[in-house]
């Protein structure tokens, strides 16, 4: 056979002295290595050896990166490598997200690609210069430096993935090997809780020590009730894990009406069913709330036609979910007494925290306090708590933390991502042969409303929430398909 002279026989690319440059190169750098990891401990030299052999994969493909990046999503607190209280965490996430990012960078480079920016991703990046200026007057230093890395890395994601995620197709499988991730941990956490393992102490959740711990006993009710059963999953919190769970839910309703394999909506329906479950573990009474409203939203817009069969299933369903639901689930959040101020020490709390976010923001309204800031809330309130602490409630929370001007950019960033979601919904609904695209899309509005709805009561943003990043992001890259496909005549 021969081989074709425009065509090098060689599976490196480039000249030979490139060939012989990175012979030599992984020669030295392999040799340091092996030096080195004789001198740790096995354990160490095994993982720092895969490590190397998935940062090669990663390097020749990076698409394999993006996908191990959706993957390790949800695992959050299991696949931190530090201590929560640390100054800088170092997490599997970060790690396989970075190396990522530089080997599809170096991909980009060498083959001259173009690289994509775009509105949204300019507003967040002011609002990330504004959030790191007020680390100059914040009271909350440690505090800050944490929100400033998390903000960096949203900012580094969203990059990764509008670059990244550039057709239907790719866009698709990135989320259902979230979905899939998802799931997984959802079986895992059902396991732990059913199996009796309970950590009593939630400030010890944060050390290594208690890094697959993912129940708790719960004190927050201590006045009125004893303490709590709670899943909080691979999460910091459980309303961290309640809310990462709602966000699969429309994508879920979305398969199960694109899909047509009997199997795999059997598969769909059962992977919800979990899902649904764990929320229900995570004891959590606004996440109940809200999973009723997104359930009523996917009606509501369509993504699930409302048929006698559907309700006598989901009817059928309900009754499976809740004759599982645990005992202590009643006792909190299917106790309908529980939704009262007078016995829920939880709902008082917040409601002291909001009083004092406020006068804090009359004070605070024109710079902020700080990004990260949770050490002048507990000043103000007038209740008895712990030193740091949040307002609970994501938009006073912002308002505090940057002042008017972050505020307006990090919600109106918000914004531009919503219109771009309906914007592109409505573009390819006009696009023949594009109704998958249509519905995945009100599954991504639906999701992005959910976390707004549930910033009412908590700090959601502030969450180490990637699956909302990447539904945020791949509505972007859809968005951008769409109005470029209009530019170019081919909408009927």
């Amino acid at each position: 056979m021969q081989i074709s002279a425009s065509r090098p026989a060689s599976f490196i690319p480039g000249s030979t002295s490139q060939q012989m440059l990175a012979l030599a190169t992984g020669a030295i750098c392999g040799t340091i290595l092996t030096a080195m990891i004789a001198r740790t401990s096995p354990m160490i030299g095994t993982g720092v050896m895969l490590g190397i052999i998935v940062f090669g994969a990663i390097l020749i493909s990076p698409t394999l990166g993006l996908w191990l990046t959706a993957l390790v999503i949800p695992i959050e607190r299991l696949g931190r490598f530090t201590n929560d209280s640390s100054e800088y965490t170092i997490s599997l996430m970060r790690i396989i997200g970075m190396l990522t990012l530089t080997a599809w960078l170096l991909h980009t480079m060498i083959n001259r690609k173009r690289i994509v920016f775009g509105l949204p991703m300019a507003m967040y990046a002011t609002y990330l210069s504004y959030g790191f200026l007020t680390i100059l007057w914040t009271n909350d230093l440690l505090g800050g430096v944490r929100a400033a890395s998390a903000m960096l890395g949203n900012l580094l994601f969203l990059f990764m993935i509008v670059n990244m995620v550039r057709d239907w197709s790719t866009a698709k499988r990135v989320v259902v090997i979230w979905l899939a991730a998802s799931v997984m941990i959802g079986l895992f956490t059902m396991y732990q809780w059913h199996s009796g393992h309970r950590e009593t102490d939630e400030s010890a959740l944060g050390s290594m020590s208690q890094r697959f711990s993912t129940t708790l006993k719960d004190n927050s009710e201590w006045q009125s009730l004893e303490q709590v059963e709670r899943a909080l999953g691979p999460t910091s919190s459980p309303a961290v894990y309640a809310i990462n769970m709602i966000l699969t839910i429309p994508f879920f309703f979305f398969l199960y009406r694109t899909e047509r394999s009997l199997w795999i909506r059997l598969g769909l329906i059962t992977s919800l069913l979990i899902v649904l479950y764990n929320i229900l573990l995570t004891n959590t009474r606004a996440a109940l709330l809200l999973v009723i409203v997104v359930i009523a939203m996917c009606f509501w817009r369509g993504i699930v036609r409302l048929t006698p069969p559907l309700i006598l299933s989901g009817m059928l369903l309900l009754g499976i979910v809740l004759a599982a639901t645990p005992p202590a689930v009643y006792h909190r959040v299917l106790d309908a007494k529980n939704y009262t101020t007078e016995n829920s020490g939880t709902l008082r709390a917040r409601l002291a925290y909001w009083e004092a976010g406020v006068q804090i923001a009359s004070e605070y309204w024109y710079k902020g306090t700080g990004i990260g800031n949770q050490a002048m809330v507990p000043k103000y309130a007038k209740i008895p708590g712990p030193e740091f602490s949040s307002v609970h409630n994501e938009y006073l929370n912002t308002f505090l933390e940057v002042g008017l001007f972050g505020w307006l950019f990090f919600f109106g960033f918000i914004g531009v991502l919503l219109h771009s979601g309906y914007r592109a919904a409505r573009l390819y609904r006009s696009w023949h042969g594009m109704r998958d695209e249509y519905w995945f899309l009100v599954a991504c509005q639906i999701a992005m409303i959910s976390v707004l709805l549930f910033g009412v009561q908590v700090d959601v943003y502030h969450f180490p929430l990637k699956g909302w990043w990447l539904v945020a992001s791949v509505t972007v890259v859809l968005d951008q398909i769409a109005r470029k496909a209009r530019q170019r005549g081919e909408f009927v």
